[in-house]
C-alpha cells in the first residue's frame, strides 16, 4: 500500500542572497516555518530547499521537521499553521509563514 502524503513543517534558518525579496544588505538571516505536502520528511525537506533556493535564499540549517497531522504537534502560531497547511494541501506547493529576521552586525560586509 502506498504511503499517504502529509504536510510537514520545517523550521529553517535562511540567508538572503542577491536578488532575494529580502535585501541581504538589510537582513543577515531569518528563521521561517515552511510547509510541504510530501510522502516523508526527506522529500519535504528536499522540496523546501528547492523552493527557497528558487527564491534566492541560502538554507543554513533545517532545525526540525514535524508531521502537522501528528497529535503531539503544537504549532507556535496555530492560525498561521492552519493557513499554510491548508494552502500546501490544496496547491501541493511549498508555502511559508512569516520571516523572523535579524539585521547584519555593524562590521558585517554584505555579499
Amino acid at each position: 500500500m502506498p504511503a499517504r502524503d502529509t504536510v510537514y513543517c520545517c523550521l529553517v534558518e535562511v540567508r538572503p542572497q542577491p536578488g532575494c525579496e529580502l535585501d541581504p544588505r538589510q537582513v543577515a538571516g531569518a528563521f521561517v516555518r515552511c510547509y510541504a505536502l510530501a510522502e516523508d520528511e526527506a522529500s519535504a525537506q528536499q522540496q523546501i530547499r528547492a523552493a527557497l533556493a528558487a527564491k534566492r535564499f541560502e538554507v543554513v540549517e533545517i532545525g526540525w521537521t514535524a508531521d502537522t497531522y501528528h497529535p503531539a504537534w503544537e504549532p507556535p502560531d496555530p492560525d498561521e499553521a492552519e493557513r499554510c497547511r491548508t494552502w500546501a494541501e490544496r496547491t501541493r506547493l511549498v508555502t511559508h509563514g512569516r520571516f523572523d529576521a535579524w539585521a547584519p552586525e555593524p562590521n558585517d560586509c554584505p555579499v
